[in-house]
């Protein structure tokens, strides 16, 4: 990829563009094993090989394969034969978290200051009859980004501003943060949809209550020529990047 898409840490345009980069400039054997817009539907396999079916009907077939998709997207695909009872039980005792990540650009002050990483505290009580999703914020971080602004939400807040407009989210925020009486503005809410969208339906993978203290290894238990992986499989570092490093590593080993 000539480092053109890995910026110090970040991937420009988010990970997709990294499967979409090797589509487009890897080697020709890559480009044309790679499928994009391809969901998988049924995995068949055993300590020979692996069979991929795909929503369109077709099939892959490979000697071997890591398996790496969000929790939910897992337990919609048919295995064949059916996943043995210790990655079944670590599957059913994992869950995915409703967490959604905003991004606000916002004025400089009058002095032309720009804004700093703010934290917010919020008295108890309800908040009035507007949105609640901004009294969840506990801060906007400033990174890198000059006058952009970084937020978390989770739960109910984060579903609550999942994929929607900034010309929805940016009027919403403005009413919360009012009695802040801020010398900066928002100008925009632009938000993540991990938790609305169909292929992830979530965020950060966590235990449930009552899990077993080797669930994760329990869900990624060899199952001849196919290795689950992805960061909920990580014992140490679910939920993160890493985690999901760490985990592709192992599978690959």
């Amino acid at each position: 990829l000539g480092g053109s898409h890995l910026p110090g840490s970040r991937l420009v345009g988010g990970f997709s563009g990294l499967a979409a980069a090797l589509a487009d400039e890897g080697s020709p054997p890559l480009r044309e094993s790679i499928r994009l817009g391809t969901r998988v539907v049924g995995v068949a396999w055993s300590d020979d090989s692996v069979t991929l079916e795909c929503a369109g009907g077709e099939r892959l077939h490979a000697p071997a394969c890591v398996l790496a998709v969000p929790l939910p997207a897992l337990r919609t695909m048919r295995f064949e034969p059916p996943l043995p009872a210790r990655n079944a039980e670590g599957l059913s005792k994992l869950e995915l978290g409703a967490v959604e990540k905003i991004f606000v650009p916002f004025s400089v002050a009058d002095d032309g200051a720009p804004p700093p990483t703010l934290n917010f505290l919020w008295t108890r009580g309800a908040g009035g009859a507007g949105a609640q999703w901004p009294r969840a914020l506990h801060s906007l971080s400033r990174g890198s980004e000059g006058t952009h602004l970084t937020g978390w939400l989770t739960g109910d807040a984060a579903r609550a501003v999942s994929g929607r407009p900034s010309s929805e989210l940016l009027p919403e925020l403005l009413e919360g943060l009012e009695p802040f009486q801020l010398p900066w503005r928002p100008l925009a809410v632009h938000a993540t949809s991990w938790t609305t969208s169909p292929h992830s339906s979530g965020a950060w993978s966590f235990p449930r209550v009552g899990a077993p203290k080797d669930v994760a290894q329990a869900l990624a238990a060899p199952l001849g020529r196919l290795s689950i992986a992805g960061e909920a499989t990580s014992p140490q570092f679910f939920g993160t990047l890493h985690g999901a490093v760490e985990s592709g590593q192992r599978a690959a080993a």
